[in-house]
């Protein structure tokens, strides 16, 4: 028996092959966009209709006027079969005892209950053969796409109507377990996120580290914060002057030569910040005696950031530089492919180069990624840091790990959420005066060691449970694939030989329809189709 993709597959015993059209009334409200009210009747949009269920979230709601005008095509019943026609393409749901209005992206299918079950088909649609099916059958270019014209002739399997009774009470015996399954996967995911964010927050309140540092403090090795930052001082006023030095020599130089070219620039002497006031630490949490509250820039000795360049949307060859774009840059690694080419190679600068080990900042990004930071470790393309990728280099006295962590903590996403400016629904930035002042805690550098370590071990185990309840979720879904192609052919329940055969039965209606109904005529509403066609996949 050949389907309507092409593909000849052999159907099981009583079952039979006909097309969604023939076995489908179906109601489509494409084209058509109500006005919307700030409460009333629910309307549901394709977003709505996730995994067989419907999501009362994020709705839009239309008033008892606009109901009545709008719903003219056909009202949805109860187990009516909902179809998403694109934004995705292909989810279902049953129809609730309630009145709700449908977006222009969904269909409502109301199958001849004597030839098919809304169970039934709601299952065949979810099967991977029908969504292959239906895909082939889609258009689109941006995204694809399926309009009842496209739809009807779609190829749809019919077992005998008590099959198909026993076939789904199977499957949602299946699924269930399956998704009790899922459902306790799901819930070690989250617990794993909770337990990630309660370990920063105590290895920041000096909790992972507490019985180290009272050692150290036995034996009379640990600093306090006040005398670190003296000493990060002065070294900084050391280099500076070293810096001076090697100005003076180079002016020197130029002088004796003549002044060939631009004169050397001398250095910037280092920003002094000024102490946290008491009022902004005191809406901190409390630290360990040898702590200190700082801000970043006490600690920070440069913040290096690339420039903009004219660039070719793809990553660069062996032989060519590129820019990081935004997206290098998230909570994983640092990802050197998300890059761009850059078409002013001449204007390129090497200093501007991302090496291993580099500490990276995104200072613009979405609300979740402004301030994402992570430590570069695979580098084999020449990419460099763009106006919007910083790289920060610390004083000797910083553990950039450290770094890292608290800014993944919700203590240091608060400090970044407090400082970056911009619109919440969109692009937001933090710029550098900014960055300057993100408030942190400052332990002796050999505590910082340590609660990277405390830190690492701990989130190395989680690392390695989310791998395997991932992998875990990948074998639910592909199970859940498995159940439904058993299913659909015909090996998941028992055949009774007294049921009457689907093509016995489809004949039978076949007969009585060509009698009640002049021939041609569709089992679809009809509907103008001057604009609706015209718009099938535009809206």
């Amino acid at each position: 028996m050949t389907e309507g993709n092409g593909e000849v597959r052999e159907l099981p015993k009583g079952w039979a092959l006909t097309t969604v059209g023939e076995a489908i009334k179906i109601i489509d409200y494409r084209g058509r966009t109500p006005p919307y009210s700030e409460d009333g009747i629910p309307h549901l949009r394709s977003s709505n209709i996730r995994n067989r269920k419907i999501v009362w979230e994020d709705l839009r709601y239309v008033s008892e006027e606009t109901y009545q005008a709008y719903m003219t095509r056909g009202l949805p019943e109860k187990d009516d079969v909902l179809f998403t026609t694109e934004a995705p393409l292909g989810e279902v749901a049953l129809a609730p005892d309630q009145r709700f209005s449908l977006a222009q992206r969904m269909m409502i299918l109301r199958p001849n209950k004597d030839l098919l079950s809304s169970k039934f088909l709601l299952y065949q649609i979810e099967d991977e053969n029908f969504q292959k099916k239906l895909k082939n059958s889609g258009t689109g270019t941006t995204v694809t796409g399926v309009s009842s014209r496209n739809f009807q002739p779609i190829s749809i399997l019919l077992a005998p109507i008590y099959e198909q009774e026993r076939i789904v009470e199977k499957i949602e015996e299946l699924f269930s377990e399956l998704d009790q399954g899922i459902e306790n996967l799901k819930t070690a995911q989250k617990q794993l996120k909770v337990y990630r964010q309660a370990v920063l927050k105590w290895a920041f309140e000096g909790k992972l580290t507490e019985q180290w540092r009272q050692q150290a403090q036995q034996q009379g090795t640990l600093k306090t914060g006040e005398e670190l930052l003296a000493q990060i001082k002065a070294e900084r006023e050391n280099r500076y002057q070293q810096q001076v030095a090697a100005w003076e020599a180079a002016v020197k130089t130029w002088e004796a030569n003549g002044k060939p070219g631009k004169k050397p620039s001398k250095p910037s002497k280092p920003k002094d910040l000024a102490p946290l006031p008491h009022n902004q630490v005191a809406d901190l949490p409390s630290l360990p005696d040898s702590w200190k509250w700082i801000q970043l820039g006490e600690v920070l000795d440069d913040i290096e950031a690339g420039k903009s360049f004219r660039c070719e949307e793809r990553p660069p060859r062996a032989n060519e530089i590129g820019v990081a774009k935004v997206s290098a840059v998230t909570w994983g690694e640092y990802d050197e492919s998300e890059s761009k080419t850059c078409l002013e190679q001449d204007k390129t600068e090497e200093k501007f180069l991302i090496e291993a080990e580099d500490f990276l900042f995104s200072r613009a990004n979405t609300i979740e990624l402004v301030g994402a930071c992570v430590i570069a470790k695979r580098v084999t393309l020449r990419v460099m840091l763009s106006d919007k990728t910083l790289r920060f280099k610390f004083s000797k006295s910083i553990n950039q790990k450290f770094i890292l962590h608290f800014l993944k903590s919700r203590y240091g996403r608060n400090e970044i959420e407090r400082l970056a400016t911009g619109n919440q629904e969109s692009m937001r930035n933090i710029g550098q005066d900014r960055i300057l002042r993100i408030r942190t805690p400052f332990p002796h550098p050999f505590e910082q060691e340590q609660i990277v370590q405390e830190i690492e071990s701990r989130l190395s185990n989680c690392d390695q449970l989310e791998t395997t309840i991932a992998e875990n979720l990948q074998k639910a879904e592909a199970l859940r694939q498995s159940i439904l192609k058993q299913a659909f052919e015909g090996k998941l329940v028992p055949q009774d030989p007294t049921d009457e055969p689907a093509e016995k039965l489809l004949e039978r209606i076949r007969a009585e329809k060509a009698k009640r109904q002049p021939p041609g005529k569709q089992m679809t509403i009809k509907m103008s189709r001057s604009k609706e066609d015209a718009n099938d996949l535009e809206d």
